[in-house]
């Protein structure tokens, strides 16, 4: 795979993570009817949020990144207890969790080491 190509892939799932921050914004406005819309967002979210969980933890397994550094780890299943959160799970938090896995992916640390020694 070339690194384009690569590149690509990761922010394409940025998008999909965006679209299910969307849904789940789109899920909170049913709390607006009073009982079923509320039981209805809550489980809505929920599902969503259990499906999004374990799609990324696949995606990105089967792309080959390890959830062995602390802030992959925090900053995914932190995104995961945001989104469980009735009303808060409005925030982008999987954008934002999707983003820091992808970005911590992109750029080993060795390769800004060889990089800033050359300048």
């Amino acid at each position: 795979m070339t690194e384009e190509n690569s590149n690509r892939v990761g922010w394409g799932i940025v998008v999909v993570a965006c679209l299910i921050d969307f849904a789940q914004v789109i899920l909170n406005l049913f709390h607006a009817i009073p009982v079923i819309g509320t039981a209805v967002a809550t489980f809505g979210t929920w599902l969503l949020t259990f499906l999004a969980w374990f799609g990324f933890y696949l995606y990105f397994k089967i792309k080959g990144v390890n959830f062995n550094t602390a802030k992959r780890v925090l900053s995914f299943n932190g995104g995961a207890i945001v989104e469980c959160v009735p009303l808060l799970n409005a925030l982008p938090a999987w954008t934002v969790a999707v983003t820091i896995v992808v970005l911590s992916t992109r750029v080993p640390l060795e390769r800004v080491a060889k990089t800033a020694t050359k300048i």
